[in-house]
């Protein structure tokens, strides 16, 4: 037979051979260039350098002399000039100086320059996550924030609101809060100060439209606890009832339902000298039961 035939068959077994058997690492779960949505890691085709030996024609071939060959690595394939800068380079073509000797005889030898693709594999897994922003941290941190619920608050008798009475609104909770955090060198420090209250007091235009409410309140911090010496008829943040909340009007519930937002006004700073603002809101739903009563005014002095 042809030496040229016995070279080509001995060809074919390395790389049929290198194609087709797993690697040693046992990472062969997934095939070369292929993803596996399991483990979110990509098995890209590379170039391993294997260890130079004899390599043997199959025995079944008739009339074959037997031929051992050796390969010395070379290099792999240029780094092509407009290769993104910012992306990993695996070489996929590898070269060998390959010599075969057959029948034993060394003057015989023949040395080719050969390529080779796809040879091994390489994992390439998602990789180290860019470092966070300031703006990521910042958010980290807001997301910590003991920012309480708001704690509603109503007067003068929270029992016995009235209609046609102002009833003082205000919550408790309300002190600012502030926390740091430091990741991947940077440091963040976040503020919240309380910046309004809402109120959606639950009731009606009318009686008769029980599905259009009201407009909310919307009060500058915390609103004002009612006190001695303060006008019960203006209070800075208040609402007055229209509708006594009668069973009727209520749903068989006798109460309109209330419920207060917290609107706090963020602001973080960081060591790179980043800064922003956000907003986070809070809110907590109660109802009132609403009446009417007769009222007395009682000048001041002795009773």
């Amino acid at each position: 037979m042809p030496r040229s035939l016995i070279y080509i068959g001995a060809l074919c077994l390395i790389i049929t051979c290198s194609c087709l058997c797993a690697p040693a690492n046992g990472l062969a779960a997934v095939p070369c260039g292929q993803f596996d949505t399991t483990s979110q890691e990509f098995t890209a085709c590379a170039e391993t350098t294997p260890e130079p030996g004899p390599v043997n024609v199959p025995a079944n071939v008739p009339n074959n002399p037997q031929v051992f060959c050796t390969e010395t690595f070379v290099g792999n394939e240029d780094r092509p000039a407009d290769y993104p800068a910012d992306r990993l380079w695996i070489p996929l073509i590898s070269y060998y100086n390959q010599t075969c000797i057959t029948g034993g005889d060394p003057s015989a030898a023949v040395t080719t320059t050969i390529s080779k693709t796809g040879l091994g594999m390489v994992r390439i897994g998602p990789g180290a996550p860019p470092p966070p922003s300031p703006e990521q941290i910042a958010q980290t941190v807001i997301a910590k924030l003991p920012i309480p619920t708001p704690s509603p608050n109503f007067a003068p008798e929270a029992d016995r609101i009235s209609v046609q009475l102002p009833v003082w609104l205000w919550i408790e909770n309300s002190v600012p809060v502030t926390a740091s955090e430091t990741l991947a060198g940077i440091t963040v420090t976040v503020s919240a100060a309380l910046s309004t209250t809402t109120w959606n007091m639950g009731e009606p235009i009318s009686p008769d439209n029980q599905y259009q409410l009201k407009p909310p309140t919307v009060c500058a911090g915390p609103g004002t606890k009612l006190a001695v010496g303060l006008d019960v008829l203006q209070p800075p943040c208040g609402y007055t009832y229209t509708w006594q909340s009668l069973p009727e009007r209520t749903n068989n519930t006798g109460q309109w339902p209330v419920e207060v937002t917290a609107t706090w006004a963020i602001t973080w700073t960081a060591s790179t000298g980043a800064a922003g603002v956000d907003t986070v809101t809070t809110t907590t739903q109660t109802a009132l039961t609403v009446a009417s009563y007769n009222s007395i005014l009682v000048p001041d002095g002795p009773r």
